[in-house]
């Protein structure tokens, strides 16, 4: 349990680093059309380990997909194209991995900030959609 708090501390404290230096959004992401939204623990969101503000930024962020319409949601691993993590903390987070890779990977795009998941606007998805739809605009 120890590693697993020390590994979390880690990333929240790297995430502001690396969405600094944010990638341009892969158009696999883009051209994806199954996804999942899971937390660090999983996507049982019954787990005891998963705090209520995580649960409800899934319920919230699954909500912001299906208006969407971009991506059709799945709640297995094995039937999703990408994986969507999202975590609320001091700064929230939004990790996007390859599904074939899993959660092990590095996150093919990562985006954070402060109240990034309130709803109603959820911010990280606002910024995820536009990341989206750029990447799909320079499609060759």
């Amino acid at each position: 349990m120890r590693r697993y708090l020390i590994l979390l501390l880690a990333i929240v404290c790297a995430v502001p680093l690396m969405a600094q230096n944010a990638k341009t959004m892969p158009l696999q992401v883009a051209q994806a059309r199954f996804v999942m939204v899971t937390t660090y623990y999983g996507s049982n969101i019954t787990d005891a380990r998963i705090s209520p503000e995580d649960r409800q930024a899934v319920a919230d962020v699954q909500d912001a997909i299906q208006k969407w319409k971009h991506y059709h949601l799945v709640y297995e691993k094995r039937n999703a194209d990408i994986i969507i993590l999202v975590h609320k903390g001091p700064p929230d987070v939004f990790y996007v991995y390859d599904a074939r890779l899993g959660r092990n990977s590095a996150p093919m795009w990562v985006a954070s900030m402060k109240d990034g998941l309130k709803p109603p606007e959820i911010p990280l998805v606002k910024k995820f959609r536009e990341a989206v739809d750029k990447a799909l605009q320079k499609k060759p």
